[in-house]
């Protein structure tokens, strides 16, 4: 149990609308009554690399849901998905926790003094829908 703050996505570009209305599907009541919500869709502009090390965590051109909330659900695609792991499989879904990669690209907070994440967001790395607008 804690929080987690990750970025979702599937392993082949072309999955990842099958993906969001799976998600959307399974409806807003089942996230919040875990305390995990899909925030966002980012699209990479450029690829962003690990806070650790060289290797490309978030890739150019490549779509990620933003979730954030308890980390039970983002363990397994069957948690996230509401299914069991047979079921889930399909959807071939990657996860990159946000500690993993340089979140200076993402999140400028230099900006806001309350600290929201948003003030930041849309610039040369990244692009930002809101989930609920799809």
């Amino acid at each position: 149990m804690g929080y987690q703050e990750s970025f979702v996505t599937s392993t082949n570009n072309k999955d990842f609308d099958v993906l969001v209305e799976k998600i959307k599907s399974i409806g807003k009541e089942y996230y919040t009554g875990f305390d995990c919500l899909p925030g966002f869709i980012i699209t990479v502009k450029q690829n962003i690399h690990g806070l650790y090390d060289n290797n490309v965590k978030l890739k150019k051109n490549k779509k990620y849901i933003y979730f954030t909330g308890e980390r039970h659900l983002l363990r397994s695609p069957s948690s996230l998905l509401n299914l069991n792991d047979s079921d889930a499989m399909p959807f071939n879904m990657e996860k990159i926790d946000c500690e993993e990669i340089d979140g200076s690209k993402i999140f400028d907070t230099s900006k806001n003094p309350d600290g929201e994440i948003y003030s930041g967001l849309n610039n040369e790395y990244i692009e930002v829908m809101d989930f609920e607008s799809i």
